[in-house]
């Protein structure tokens, strides 16, 4: 059995850090474009009402 040293601590430190820091990024930029697509259904909807 491998022993668990500090440069694989660091490591799975590191690998941790950036995977939390991708999911943190995915999870602003989605909840910015599901706001925008609500908006822009929202608009489209108002300017279908204001032609008929």
């Amino acid at each position: 059995m491998k022993r668990y040293t500090l440069q694989m601590l660091i490591h799975d430190a590191r690998v941790f850090n950036q995977l939390r820091m991708e999911y943190r990024r995915d999870k602003k930029n989605r909840r910015g474009a599901a706001a925008g697509a609500w908006f822009s259904r929202y608009l489209a909807g108002l300017r279908r009402r204001a032609r008929v």
